[in-house]
């Protein structure tokens, strides 16, 4: 899996981290105004979780069973 590091919008206002990191959604909501996310940067090997708001914009990686 390659990920290209496209940033994220967050609270749809500000474009960040291009060139730099990304942030997929999940599928897995965490109340009513969160849902889990997998965050993956160019200067640390691992994949972070952790909620984040449902009004930024993140992508999403759709994998066929």
């Amino acid at each position: 899996f390659n990920a290209y590091l496209d940033g994220a919008r967050f609270r749809n206002v500000n474009w960040n981290f291009l060139n730099f990191a990304t942030i997929f959604w999940s599928s897995t909501a965490r109340g009513t105004n969160k849902a889990w996310a997998h965050g993956m940067n160019e200067q640390n090997p691992s994949v972070s979780y952790y909620p984040s708001a449902k009004s930024n914009a993140f992508p999403v990686r759709c994998i066929k069973d």
